[in-house]
């Protein structure tokens, strides 16, 4: 199994990436295999010394431990989609892994700040171990998630300012705000897509400023345009900046995690 069209469109700019580029692309990763370096703990393997078709009875389980990169005083998870681009970090020892089992692996590596694939090459992309885990994990997560107490793990911040939606029956953003103020104290669940429920008829657009938390449930959730597939955490206050007929502008404020 190569992982041809994943390096394909890691070559795009991810500021360039269209929803279903983006939407390829965490489809590819999540199939893919990537080569992990690894430290032994025990049972170490020398290629070397095996005859051909030999094979290894081992006494105990083979255990390992992941190589970090520490980078800006982080620690960083580094992958590789082929041999080629893994030839930078020497002689070292790999496991080719399945993306779905790294991300099972970052589960219990907190330290891990980042995930970067193909480090120091033209094409590498990094993303915060938060997102690796809930894009390759999607499956999995939709079916055990409680956004309640799992927010806090799994929420990243935005890399730049973005604009969500949310569509209502009723105004009721505006009917709750005090002096032009409105408070979410809940997980809110928002829509990156403004086609989110077309037939409501008040649409709230909502400027994010980047470093706010979020979690992103696009991968988990289907039909986009009547599910929400963002949610801000709480408490967070948007300010009411302008309104026109049926559509009200806001602008995060303010955000107070763990509230």
């Amino acid at each position: 199994m190569t992982n041809s069209r994943l390096e394909d469109l890691m070559a795009i700019d991810p500021g360039e990436m269209s929803e279903d580029v983006q939407k390829e692309f965490f489809n590819e990763l999540k199939a893919s295999r990537l080569f992990l370096p690894v430290n032994f703990i025990s049972n170490p393997i020398n290629p070397e010394e095996l005859e051909e078709w030999e094979t290894l009875e081992l006494s105990e389980p083979l255990r390992f431990e992941p190589v970090l990169l520490k980078i800006n005083e982080k620690f960083v998870l580094p992958l590789f989609t082929n041999e080629e681009a893994l030839e930078q970090m020497g002689r070292v020892n790999v496991i080719n892994y399945a993306a779905t089992d790294i991300a099972e692996l970052l589960l219990n590596l907190e330290n891990v700040s980042e995930v970067l694939i193909n480090p120091n090459t033209d094409s590498s992309i990094g993303m915060a171990r938060e997102s690796f885990v809930m894009q390759c994990l999607a499956d999995e997560i939709s079916g055990m998630i409680d956004i309640a107490s799992d927010l806090n793990e799994f929420a990243v911040p935005l890399e730049q300012n973005t604009k969500f939606y949310l569509r209502s029956e009723t105004p009721f953003m505006a009917d709750e705000a005090e002096e032009d103020v409105f408070t979410a104290s809940e997980p809110f669940f928002v829509s990156s897509l403004d086609v989110f429920h077309p037939e409501y008829e008040y649409l709230n657009v909502l400027v994010v400023p980047k470093g706010m938390m979020f979690l992103y449930l696009g991968n988990i959730v289907d039909n986009l345009e009547e599910n929400h597939d963002v949610v801000l955490a709480p408490v967070i206050r948007f300010h009411l900046e302008e309104s026109e007929n049926d559509t009200f502008i806001w602008k995060a404020i303010e955000q107070e995690l763990g509230g």
